[in-house]
């Protein structure tokens, strides 16, 4: 199981960048009314899960696995186990840029029309 989380995450590289750009958008845009820390926790999870089964149906990964001598239920697990490292890895880069934008006093404000 472990071998196939590191699988999907080291495919997930390029998606790690766009979430901190994700995140650094959400922060600017929506800091102000309180729901970026929503955002983040939710959406990047979401987008990275999407991610890595769509790059596995391109790549015809799930033959292969299956071809493999390990049980479904473990293939099934390690997509649940993925879903909350995902979740912790949004978590961990909506703190840090976060604190990057706090040190670096960056905000925009929201004003009503």
């Amino acid at each position: 199981m472990y071998n196939l989380i590191v699988k999907d995450i080291l495919v997930q590289k390029k998606q790690f960048i766009f979430a901190l750009l994700l995140s650094a958008f959400y922060i600017l845009m929506f800091s102000k009314i309180g729901v970026a820390s929503i955002w983040s926790f939710f959406i990047i999870p979401y987008v990275s899960i999407l991610t890595a089964i769509n790059s596995d149906e391109k790549n015809k990964a799930e033959p292969m696995l299956i071809s493999l001598p390990i049980d479904r239920s473990l293939i099934v697990r390690a997509r649940y186990v993925s879903v909350f490292i995902y979740a912790a890895i949004g978590t961990i880069e909506y703190v840090l840029m976060e604190a990057a934008f706090d040190m670096l006093k960056i905000s925009i404000e929201l004003k009503p029309i």
